[in-house]
């Protein structure tokens, strides 16, 4: 048996037909098997060609025993004319290999996440319809971190400094605290998508889905009834119902816009986990806990508890109905249930106690 490595020829250069098995191929270059004149007698089925001694000879000379395939096709030539043709099998296993190589270059859809519900869209995630996943991590915590935190700072700085908040989650009519954090959480969250992220308003979501939309609902109404028995709010008992409407309502509209509108729409879109997403979320708002008077001046204990009472039974929630509804709209009626009825829980106690 013969050798011969094979350089490369031209592109027109003849081939003379040899059997498949008697190929190598590498990246560069191809090992050639060239049958020798004893191989016919082993037997057709090898698919060998008789090639007489000038034919091998002039196959084994040359620059040490390499020879290019435009000279290598005339020596076969004449060793094939001597030799008889073998039919060669078409095989079986071919249309198999063609068909699993067609397989493989088809790329599987991925698993879908659980909170994702649109496919991602292409181009600017910060404008069109709002899709969620398709933005970049680094962007949107760099926004939600660095807004959040003017908030917080801010926040202390009116309650501690400026000696705000003392009555606030009384819900007391005159506290000044209420509505400067209102104001603060509201413009902090327009500015920061309407100024930072340049997006429009629109895109916050003000038509809900309706079926979440309902169901979040329903949820609103089971967190309110825990709330005014686990977590109600202090009223005073002279306060009035339209008081109580009026407070919650600019608190509710505040929160919404800030932490689903800004915060959590943000990292659902910019954050390939919408999970991980709700979880950040759900901490901010648990964290901003920690501004408000009564909390603030608690032992550390009762702080721990009260961020995780935020997170858990506030933030967390919340977000996840704002990744089902996409609406800013249904947020807020669903925030403004939960703290009417943890104010009327609370309201019903004091006149308890004052009678």
């Amino acid at each position: 048996m013969v050798l011969l490595k094979a350089v490369e020829a031209e592109p027109e250069a003849p081939v003379a037909a040899v059997a498949l098995s008697d190929f190598i191929a590498t990246s560069r270059s191809r090992m050639i098997r060239l049958p020798e004149a004893g191989d016919a007698a082993k037997g057709p089925e090898k698919g060998l060609m008789n090639l007489d001694v000038e034919a091998t000879g002039q196959a084994r000379g040359g620059r040490s025993g390499l020879i290019s395939l435009k000279d290598l096709s005339s020596v076969l030539e004449k060793g094939a004319s001597k030799a008889p043709e073998v039919a060669a099998e078409p095989s079986k296993e071919a249309p198999q290999e063609a068909e699993r190589a067609q397989q493989r270059k088809v790329k599987r859809p991925r698993r879908p996440v659980a909170l994702q519900i649109d496919p991602a869209e292409e181009g600017d995630p910060l404008t069109g319809p709002l899709v969620f996943g398709v933005g970049d991590v680094g962007r949107g915590v760099r926004h939600v971190v660095g807004v959040f935190g003017l908030v917080f700072v801010g926040s202390l700085m009116l309650s501690s400094v400026l000696g705000l908040g003392a009555r606030e989650l009384a819900l007391a009519t005159d506290e000044a605290m209420i509505f400067a954090r209102a104001g603060l959480l509201s413009v902090a969250g327009i500015a920061a998508v309407a100024g930072l992220r340049r997006e429009g308003l629109e895109r916050l979501g003000w038509v809900p889905r309706w079926k979440p939309f309902v169901l979040s609902l329903l949820a609103a109404v089971a967190m309110g009834s825990a709330a005014s028995a686990l977590a109600r709010f202090e009223v005073d008992a002279t306060a009035t119902l339209a008081g109580i409407f009026g407070l919650l309502t600019v608190r509710a509209f505040a929160e919404v816009l800030f932490f689903q509108g800004f915060v959590t729409r943000t990292l659902l879109v910019e954050m390939k986990n919408p999970a991980s997403a709700v979880l950040v979320s759900a901490g901010l708002y648990g964290l901003y806990a920690l501004t408000y008077v009564p909390i603030l001046q608690a032992s550390p204990a009762a702080m721990i508890y009260a961020v995780l009472v935020y997170t858990l039974g506030g933030g967390l929630p919340l977000a996840l109905m704002y990744a089902r509804t996409r609406s800013v709209a249904a947020l807020f009626a669903c925030q403004f249930i939960i703290l009417l009825m943890a104010a009327l829980g609370g309201l019903s106690y004091a006149t308890k106690l004052a009678g």
